[in-house]
Formats: C-alpha cells, structure tokens, sequence
C-alpha cells in the first residue's frame, strides 16, 4: 500500500475507533456506566492515536488498530450492559478493516473479538463483572457468535486477497507508465519493471515487443536513409561525368 493511502487508511480506521468510543459513552449514560467507557475507552482511543500519528506506530498500524478497535468494541458491549445491538459494532469495525487490504488485519480483529466472547462470557457466567451478552452467557450463545464472525472474516479474507492483488496490479503499472513517461516528454522503453502480477506481466510482454518491433524500424529507417544518400551520391556523379561528356561530345564538334 502506497505511502498516501496507508495514512488515509490509518486515518479512517481512527475514525471508526472514535465512532464505537462516542456510542460506548452514549450508552454508559443510558446505563450509568460511564466511568467505564470514559476511562476504558478513552485510553483505547488514545492509544489508537498513538499508533495512527507516530512513526514507529504507522509501521504496525494495520495490526495494532484492528486490536485496539476490538477492544474499544468490548469496552462498548460493557458499557451497554451486553446489549444485543452493540455486537453489530463488531461487525461493522471488521467490514472497516478491508481499508488496509490486508488480510492479517481481519484475523487478528476477528481472534481477538473472539477471545472476547469466551473470556467474558466465561467471566460473566461466574459473576465476576464483565459483561458480554444480554442474557445467560451459555456455550451455545459463544459459538453461534462465533459462527457469525467466522462466516464474515472468511468472506473479508477473500476480498482483502482480491483487493491485495488489484492493488499491487496497479502499483505496478503505474510504475512502469511513471518510468515511460519520464520528464523529457519522450516515450522511453528501457529499463521497465519487472512485474508480477499477471495483467501487468502481459502488458511488459506488449511493451517489449513493441520496443524491439520500434527498434527495427529505427534500424530500416536509417538503412533507407544511408541507400537514399548513397543513390543521391551516385546520381550526382553521373551528372557530372554526363556533363563532362556532353562537354567533351561539343568540344570535338567545335573541331571539325
């Protein structure tokens, strides 16, 4: 992913994060439980921060967002007393994540969303705070969950893979236009990436044979130009010797 898109990507995926932090305070105040989601989830977000803007942070950013955004999803899901509605969060944040067209980032948001699940189901089934669902946190409840989210991060994977592809097709391209094109306004051939994906493989493979199918009839052309001075080079001596002789032919005339 190019230099620009990465920090768009980085940049929309904060603003998702932001977006479950001001439903999660929405509903701690529905539920007086905003300590929760002010302190929880406004160290998330802070941490989201860090990772968008900072150097070193931009680097991991397509790994430690989707985490930090799961947890931002479990500190909303706490804050709304495990109402059901908030797990669509869940799933909103992983249709996000598709931004970074990197398929580690919807495994990892989906691993963590799960470890969730069962952490604070198991939690909840105990008594010990943590909320997770509505009702009765039973087994059955963790793994139809769970299916749900496996089911959608297999379909992202793929079109994350898909969208990986396209997206190094049209890097490369975009190379090899940038390298013909150059400064001087002329079409230059030489030099051309190697590509490796397969539409912009056939158009190197178009390109190479129309610079060698250029170069021969750059080398045709100068061998027309060297005959044609050649021609006019002989064709201006025989108009001198026919001078000459006509010359000769009026001088021996002129004698008799």
């Amino acid at each position: 992913m190019s230099s620009n898109k990465g920090i768009q990507a980085r940049h929309h995926v904060l603003m998702a994060i932001a977006a479950i932090f001001a439903a999660a305070l929405a509903y701690g105040i529905q539920y007086s439980s905003i300590a929760t989601a002010l302190w929880a989830g406004g160290a998330i977000l802070l941490l989201s921060c860090g990772v968008t803007f900072s150097s070193v942070g931009q680097r991991w950013s397509p790994f430690l967002l989707p985490l930090l955004g799961m947890a931002m999803v479990a500190v909303l899901i706490q804050a709304a007393m495990g109402r059901t509605e908030t797990h669509f969060a869940a799933f909103a944040f992983l249709a996000v994540l598709l931004i970074f067209r990197d398929w580690r980032s919807i495994v990892i948001a989906a691993a963590v969303v799960a470890l969730h699940h069962v952490g604070f189901g198991w939690l909840q089934a105990l008594q010990w705070g943590p909320i997770c669902f509505s009702g009765e946190p039973t087994a059955a409840r963790v793994v139809e969950h769970a299916l749900y989210v496996v089911i959608q991060s297999v379909l992202l994977v793929l079109m994350a893979l898909r969208l990986a592809t396209e997206q190094r097709t049209f890097n490369e391209l975009e190379s090899m236009v940038d390298r013909m094109g150059g400064t001087s306004g002329r079409v230059n051939f030489g030099n051309l990436p190697v590509p490796t994906t397969p539409h912009a493989h056939q158009l190197h493979q178009v390109l190479v044979h129309v610079a060698r199918t250029l170069e021969v009839v750059k080398d045709t052309a100068q061998s027309i130009e060297t005959a044609s001075a050649e021609v006019a080079t002989g064709n201006q001596d025989l108009s001198s010797r026919t001078e000459q002789t006509a010359s000769n032919l009026q001088e021996t005339a002129a004698s008799m």
